[in-house]
C-alpha cells in the first residue's frame, strides 16, 4: 500500500532572518535545504507515478467488476417495476416468479460484491492516497517556488544592506579623519600658545635682570666701591 507523503515532504520555517544576522549564510542553507528537499519531491512523484501504473492495472479489473455490479443493479430495478406491476394487476403468479427471479440476481450480486471486496477496497484506498498525494506534491512545489521568491529578495535586501554598510563605513572613516585632524591641530596650536608664552616670560625675566645689572654698576661707580669691603 502506498505511504501517504505527509512525512516525507515538508518545508523549514526557521527563514526569518534580522539585518544582522549573517544572510549569505543562512540563505545559502536554507537554499540548500530547498534543493534537497526538491529532491525528495521529485522522488515522491516518480515513486507515486509507479504507484499509479500499478493502479491502472488495477484498475481493468474494478472497472470489470463495476460493469458487472451495474448489469445485476440494472436487472434488479426492472424487476422491482415488473413485481410492483403484477402485483398492482393482481396476477400473483407472474409477481412471484418475477420475485424468485430477482431474488436470485440479488444472490449473485452479493455474491459479487463479497468475492471482489478485498480488490475493490485496497483499490479505492490506493486511488484516495494517489491524488492526495499528488495534492500534497503540487502544495509543496508551490512552497518551494514561493521559498526560492523569497531567497531571492534575501539576497537582494543582503546587497542593499552591504552597500548601505559600505557608505556607513566611508562615512565614518571621513569623520574619524576629520575629528582626528581637528583634535590634533588643536593640541598642537595649544602648544605652540604654551612654548611661545614660555619663551616671553624668559625673556621678560633676562630683561629685567639685565636692567638690574646696569642699575648696580652704576651705583658702585658713583660710590667709588666695585666689591664688597668685607668679604
Amino acid at each position: 500500500m502506498l505511504k501517504r507523503l505527509v512525512t516525507l515532504i515538508g518545508l523549514g520555517t526557521d527563514k526569518a532572518l534580522t539585518a544582522g544576522e549573517n544572510l549569505a549564510g543562512q540563505t545559502n542553507v536554507h537554499e540548500y535545504n530547498i534543493n534537497q528537499l526538491e529532491k525528495k519531491l521529485n522522488q515522491a512523484q516518480i515513486d507515486l507515478d509507479r504507484a499509479e501504473v500499478v493502479q491502472d492495472q488495477n484498475k481493468k479489473k474494478f472497472d470489470e467488476y463495476q460493469v458487472e455490479l451495474k448489469r445485476y443493479d440494472d436487472a434488479l430495478a426492472s424487476s422491482k417495476v415488473a413485481y410492483e406491476t403484477a402485483k398492482s394487476e393482481g396476477n400473483e403468479e407472474k409477481a412471484a416468479e418475477i420475485f424468485k427471479k430477482a431474488t436470485e440476481v440479488g444472490n449473485k450480486r452479493k455474491q459479487l460484491i463479497a468475492k471482489h471486496k478485498v480488490m475493490v477496497e485496497q483499490y479505492e484506498i490506493a486511488m484516495d492516497d494517489i491524488n492526495y498525494n499528488r495534492q500534497v506534491i503540487e502544495d509543496n512545489k508551490a512552497q518551494i517556488q514561493a521559498e526560492r521568491d523569497s531567497i531571492e529578495i534575501m539576497r537582494a535586501n543582503e546587497s542593499s544592506l552591504k552597500a548601505h554598510k559600505a557608505n556607513e563605513e566611508v562615512f565614518n572613516t571621513i569623520g574619524s579623519i576629520n575629528v582626528k585632524g581637528s583634535s590634533a591641530l588643536s593640541k598642537a596650536r595649544e602648544q605652540q600658545e604654551l612654548e611661545l608664552a614660555t619663551h616671553r616670560k624668559t625673556r621678560e625675566r633676562r630683561q629685567k635682570e639685565a636692567s638690574k645689572g646696569d642699575a648696580a654698576d652704576e651705583l658702585n661707580e658713583l660710590i667709588g666701591e666695585t666689591s664688597n669691603p668685607w668679604d
